[in-house]
């Protein structure tokens, strides 16, 4: 997976089968694999690996690389990241516990951006051809793909809609409420805080806005007591009437 010509392989191991359960993967509320029949999981398990821990900073994969497995966020994050036109860095997406990575890779058969490890994360790794194989031999795994592939469209069509359409300062609001809806069963959400899972800078990459912008958005909504604005958390102190001021902004 890794090209070590650009960068040297991060710090990975297997861990082994058994070591790691499913009931306590972070992601196992989102898995595709989630509250399947003893018989499927039964099949489906021993196709997995599971490879961390990677670090901050560490590369799954290269843009360009073959396309030969899929991978499930067990815990951590992991961000797709490319090149924009004017050479800086954009961040596309941003993968949490129980996400599946790979659909973005499937018609050309070759990873389209970098994965690079937000947060430290283990994963699930399964070859494409056995869940194809999976996919084929039970419905409720090709069922389950079809959602998440549905959602996932959905997802980015929604995200370049707010790209190009919402001001700045909806966009900020929007994420954060999804962020929050997102993470709720993790250790990212407590009551109203909300821990960043990425740094800000990364954050207003993937928002399209430079991190000054972002960070004085954040101050005028604190300053609004919609928020509580800490280097790493952000309390979202009432989430309907933070939704509401959308309408004015």
């Amino acid at each position: 997976i890794m090209n070590k010509s650009k960068k040297s392989p991060p710090d990975i191991h297997l861990v082994k089968l058994g070591e790691e359960n499913c009931e306590d993967c972070d992601g196992i509320l989102e898995c595709i694999c989630a509250n399947l029949s003893d018989e499927i999981t039964t099949e489906i398990k021993p196709l997995s690996s599971q490879l961390g821990p990677f670090l901050d900073g560490d590369y799954l994969v290269r843009r360009g690389d073959r396309f030969k497995s899929y991978f499930l966020v067990k815990s951590g994050v992991v961000r797709s990241e490319t090149v924009s036109y004017n050479g800086r860095n954009k961040v596309k997406w941003f993968y949490f516990p129980g996400d599946l990575i790979g659909m973005e890779a499937i018609s050309e058969g070759f990873w389209p951006a970098d994965l690079i490890i937000t947060r430290t994360t283990l994963l699930c790794e399964i070859s494409v051809a056995d869940l194809e194989r999976a996919a084929h031999t039970f419905p409720e795994i090709q069922s389950r793909l079809f959602k998440c592939f549905g959602q996932r469209i959905l997802n980015h069509e929604h995200s370049l809609a707010s790209d190009y359409s919402e001001a700045s300062i909806t966009r900020v609001i929007e994420y954060l409420l999804q962020l929050y809806d997102r993470l709720k069963n993790t250790e990212y959400v407590s009551g109203p805080w909300l821990q960043l899972p990425m740094t800000k800078t990364i954050l207003a990459s993937y928002l399209g806005m430079s991190a000054e912008t972002l960070s004085r958005i954040l101050a005028k909504l604190e300053k609004e007591e919609l928020i509580v604005n800490n280097p790493q958390s952000i309390k979202l102190n009432d989430r309907d009437k933070i939704r509401r001021s959308m309408e004015s902004n």
